[in-house]
């Protein structure tokens, strides 16, 4: 949102959708802006003319960052209208003093404003780029993506709601993991609408540009994430169709009262589904997304490592050769060595329950994450592109828990019920250590 400061970095965590372009957008060079602030160098990528006086190494990171935030910007939201031609400029400074003098608005730490025809986003680095810096940055760059792309005008609780989405990202490397739910914000949430600290879902609804910039408080964003969460995957993704055609609806400048009226109906309907679906969410419902996070950065690294020839025999010696700096990465397609270490943190505090193992192809680099139902995460990196977030895909495994369900079904004399469950379980997971025992287990649904 133009000339809107983010003020809230201590309420940040660390930390299908549904919407967008109908083509891969454009980029064309932008001509350098005409006030460069002292001492920040010019830098391109395919998406963002980037200034900064930070270090080439932490410069470099960023690059990689904002493009691949740039690219699920695209991904997640690919079913508005819209072309960007060109590309957006990113200021990022190492001193606050330096990002205030060139505009940001004081007790703000990154902010997306329109001044003198530029849509420029800004943010501080600091001595050492956090979970928090880049939440801003991701939070930030969704305004000014929005801005270009999807056009209209977009209410504040949408446009800062879909910020937090995307704010919420995990960084993997080559991609990024969306619509994670931190625990810590979910009990948060859940404590803020059982003591009705929140708006109204209208109030919240009504709330202007000038009034949501007038109060910034933090329960406004977390009811704004927590609303665009909910429309982006509450129950079961029930509302992502209506939701998608509200957001292309207000970008074609259609009036957004009417435009939710037209897709979803009354608002307080909403308010009663959207309330109830977070009071019985668990803190840790998208515990499997942090595993998928942390398995595709693994593979990341394994994957390139092996374009070395460096292999490993096991996950424990890849995690001593990761924490010690000595994975074997070409130049050209470096890895910040502070991301690993910090997913390897992740792993662990996910729990012991869950079991890593390396796969067993040397053609195709895996790391595979089984939890504890049995559900397999397997993650596969893909030698032969280059770069992008199809370098790694992570495919889910659920056969072992789908079979234990059969056998629950065929106890209760569900024989049909079994049948197509399995049935449909096996046709996903073609390749699953189990597909044998499922397929003899078929037998008995005849």
């Amino acid at each position: 949102m133009p000339n809107r400061p983010h003020r809230r970095a201590s309420i940040l965590i660390a930390s299908a959708l549904f919407l967008t372009l109908l083509t891969l957008p454009l980029f064309a060079a932008n001509r350098a802006p005409k006030d460069v602030p002292a001492g920040m160098e010019a830098y391109q990528s395919p998406y963002y003319d980037l200034y900064s006086d930070l270090e080439p190494e932490r410069v470099q990171e960023a690059l990689l960052r904002m493009t691949r935030m740039a690219e699920v910007y695209h991904d997640r939201t690919k079913e508005f209208s819209g072309v960007i031609r060109n590309k957006f400029p990113f200021y990022l400074f190492k001193s606050p003093a330096d990002y205030y003098a060139a505009g940001g608005l004081p007790g703000s730490a990154g902010v997306f404003m329109v001044r003198g025809g530029e849509a420029k986003l800004m943010a501080i680095a600091g001595e050492k780029s956090t979970n928090t810096t880049w939440h801003i940055v991701q939070h930030e760059g969704f305004h000014q993506f929005a801005h270009a792309v999807i056009g209209g005008e977009l209410p504040p609780w949408l446009n800062e709601g879909l910020a937090e989405y995307f704010g919420e990202g995990i960084y993997t490397g080559d991609g990024m993991v969306t619509g994670v739910i931190p625990p810590n914000r979910c009990k948060r949430v859940q404590d803020e609408i059982t003591n009705k600290r929140f708006k109204s879902i209208k109030n919240m609804m009504l709330l202007s540009h000038a009034q949501w910039n007038a109060e910034m408080d933090g329960t406004n964003y977390d009811m704004a994430w927590s609303m665009a969460h909910f429309l982006a995957h509450g129950d079961n993704g029930k509302y992502q169709s209506a939701f998608s055609s509200f957001v292309r609806d207000l970008g074609r400048n259609r009036p957004w009262d009417k435009a939710w009226e037209a897709n979803f109906g009354s608002a307080e309907g909403f308010e009663k589904k959207w309330g109830d679906w977070w009071l019985a969410q668990d803190p840790y419902v998208t515990k499997d997304l942090y595993v998928k996070a942390a398995v595709s950065t693994m593979a990341s690294y394994i994957g390139r490592a092996a374009t070395q020839k460096q292999t490993f025999d096991n996950l424990e010696e890849f995690t001593k050769n990761a924490k010690e700096g000595t994975i074997k990465i070409a130049q050209d397609d470096w890895l910040p060595p502070t991301l690993i270490t910090a997913m390897l943190d992740l792993k662990d505090k996910l729990g012991k329950e869950i079991k890593y193992e390396l796969g067993k192809d040397p053609k195709t680099p895996q790391v595979i994450a089984t939890l504890p139902d049995e559900t397999r995460l397997v993650a596969s990196y893909n030698r032969a592109i280059r770069t992008g977030p199809d370098r790694v895909i992570v495919t889910i495994d659920d056969l072992a828990p789908k079979i234990e369900k059969v056998k629950e079904l065929l106890a209760a004399k569900k024989k049909a019920d079994a049948k197509a469950m399995l049935q449909d379980a096996i046709k996903r997971n073609p390749k699953s250590p189990k597909v044998e025992e499922a397929r003899k287990l078929l037998t008995q649904t005849l």
